[in-house]
């Protein structure tokens, strides 16, 4: 029994460190052991210490009971299907939710650029706004709901695949950004221009907030697909504390006023043109917000994530007591 165990670890080791891309030598160096030991834990010859296997776990991101006693391969390619489904069905409709927003506002402006009455116009936005917070709400149950069963995935993407994605982000923020400098660009060329009798001004920013729901939608899906593989970063916001509760908070509270500066704003002093600057103020903010907290307790994550892997490998336990 104890000599299956063993080659189960040794299989997962090469195993994970192939899908990581790391050769023999670097995985010695960072555990500051010799080649010659790792090479024996791949061939079954020897087994490591219990801080060795900790530092394995934080470096493959994966239980210690997957790593010592499970099958890797399954586990690897069971959470990289399901995550790879549900991040990238998230970051889309998130994304469209976003853009659903934004798109009302512009249908708002366009149809009051053609003198439609104000009772439609507001009728047909509030139908945007209703749409975009019930795929919030949707999509957020559903991330709940994923996060609670795979509370921890391990390193699902290769190094290669995170490089070919980087060129993909770069692309697509460019394409956001250039999207909305266009915008400002018509915003600013038809200022004084003088329009057809049945046209007005807020068909001009109906146009504009039309390139801004689009740009916006892409800057969105491409941080949300960034964020996707950060896989640390998945773990470490599963791993509930006092500080990402306080974060959560108050991002939630900063950027639910930021849509009600924008909707008080806009119909109240016709600002939509302008106002959809507190969308990114707001995730600035957040941001500020998050590094404040979480300097607190940057002497402490290490501690945690060891703390975290210990409480993941108590189906271990035995195996490690009989060690």
């Amino acid at each position: 029994m104890k000599e299956e165990t063993k080659m189960g670890f040794a299989e997962n080791l090469q195993f994970l460190r192939q899908k990581k891309g790391y050769t023999q030598e670097q995985i010695a160096e960072q555990l500051q052991v010799s080649r010659q030991s790792v090479s024996k834990w791949e061939s079954g010859g020897s087994f490591p210490e219990m801080d060795k296997l900790l530092q394995l776990s934080e470096m493959f991101q994966c239980g210690m009971d997957v790593l010592v006693q499970g099958d890797a391969r399954n586990s690897y390619v069971e959470e990289h299907d399901e995550y790879e489904k549900h991040m990238n069905e998230y970051s889309r409709a998130i994304s469209f939710g976003v853009g659903l927003l934004l798109l009302g506002v512009a249908v708002y402006e366009l149809l009051a650029g053609v003198y439609t009455a104000e009772k439609i116009c507001d009728m047909l936005f509030m139908f945007f706004v209703v749409g975009a917070v019930l795929i919030f709400v949707v999509q957020g149950l559903k991330h709940s709901e994923f996060a609670r069963r795979y509370p921890m995935v391990g390193n699902v993407y290769t190094e290669k695949e995170i490089e070919s994605f980087h060129k993909r982000y770069i692309t697509m923020c460019a394409v956001g950004i250039g999207l909305i400098f266009c915008g400002f660009i018509l915003e600013l060329g038809m200022d004084g221009v003088a329009l057809p009798p049945q046209l007005n001004e807020d068909a001009v920013h109906g146009v504009f907030m039309l390139f801004i729901a689009a740009s916006i939608s892409i800057l969105v899906y491409a941080g949300l697909q960034k964020k996707k593989y950060s896989i640390y970063e998945y773990n470490s916001e599963n791993a509930s504390s006092p500080e990402k509760k306080k974060i959560g908070k108050l991002c939630g509270t900063i950027m639910m006023a930021a849509v009600l500066i924008y909707m008080l704003g806009g119909f109240w002093a016709d600002g939509w043109g302008t106002l959809w600057v507190v969308f990114p103020a707001g995730g600035i903010l957040c941001g500020i917000v998050s590094i404040l907290l979480n300097k607190r307790k940057l002497g402490r994550t290490y501690l945690k994530d060891r703390v975290f892997m210990l409480c993941r490998a108590e189906k271990a336990r035995p195996f490690v007591v009989y060690l």
